[in-house]
């Protein structure tokens, strides 16, 4: 009978021991909980700032695309001004 609550006793010590370490690991698992909760705050605002440059950076590209065809009618012009015959 003592053998067998020996092995009961030392069983819940082994037992409580790796409770105590997990214990113990919580602060670490938690700060680098934190860690990646706050990296991915940082990695979501600059996604929206991402985003809300979005429209301006269409209209502008918009805005080039529109100014194309001007661009493209003035080219012999300004290919027939150029002081060298090159592209002849």
């Amino acid at each position: 009978m003592t053998s067998a609550f020996s092995e009961v006793v030392s069983a819940l010590s082994e037992v409580t021991s790796a409770f105590l370490d997990v214990v113990s690991a919580l602060p670490e698992v938690t700060s680098a909980f934190l860690d990646v909760v706050s990296a991915l705050s940082e990695v979501t605002s600059a996604f929206l700032d991402v985003v809300s440059a979005l429209p301006e950076v269409t209209s502008a590209f918009l805005d080039v695309v529109s100014a194309l065809p001007e661009v493209t009618s003035a080219l012999p012009e300004v290919v027939s001004a150029f002081p060298f015959k090159c592209f002849a």
